[in-house]
């Protein structure tokens, strides 16, 4: 998914108690431990975040209700992308917490980062069956990017699961249009 210009970000508003503070050296377990309860299986910090080259610690966030780190997500970029654009990175949220707009708080922030880097837009991966994630990100301003074929068909099942047939007028042309050659050299 891509999203083109971050003139038009809201601001940041939060549920009284809920916070987003910058990751510190050390934490690299709560990280993985937010990771692994949201999406069912682990990843390492060192493998997924510490070795990307554009790897620095105030480029990861944590969401935190009262101390606790309870959702994550990163603004990183990838090289090969180019510098102008910068990448949304393991959103994640506990399950406990999923369902209030949390995850759109600690992505917007990690938007607002790739702005104050000077970026001028942002990409994302994602996987289809993440509809609830897929649904933050559209609602952030991100659009379908074509990067495979069968993208068409597959974003059009998205839209029927999401109850929003209308987003397959409103991305007709991009549906419709060139599929986008982006590499990744990882």
């Amino acid at each position: 998914m891509i999203r083109e210009g971050f003139n038009d970000l809201p601001s940041l508003v939060f549920p009284p108690g809920f916070s987003i503070r910058p990751f510190r050296e050390g934490e690299e377990s709560v990280w993985e431990r937010i990771v692994q309860e949201s999406f069912g299986h682990h990843e390492s910090f060192d493998k997924e975040i510490r070795s990307e080259s554009a790897y620095a610690p105030d480029r990861i966030f944590f969401l935190c209700f009262q101390e606790e780190a309870v959702g994550t997500a990163a603004a990183m970029y990838r090289p090969e992308w180019g510098q102008s654009l910068g990448y949304l990175h393991f959103l994640a949220v506990l399950p406990a917490y999923s369902g209030k707009g949390l995850g759109a708080q600690i992505s917007l922030r990690a938007l607002l980062k790739m702005r104050e880097e000077g970026r001028v837009g942002a990409v994302l991966e994602t996987a289809d069956f993440r509809v609830a994630a897929i649904k933050t990100y559209l609602n952030l301003g991100f659009e379908p990017l074509l990067v495979h074929s069968d993208q068409r068909t597959r974003w059009r099942r998205i839209f029927s699961s999401l109850g929003t047939p209308e987003l397959e007028m409103r991305f007709r042309d991009r549906l419709q249009g060139p599929i986008c050659i982006m590499t990744r050299k990882r």
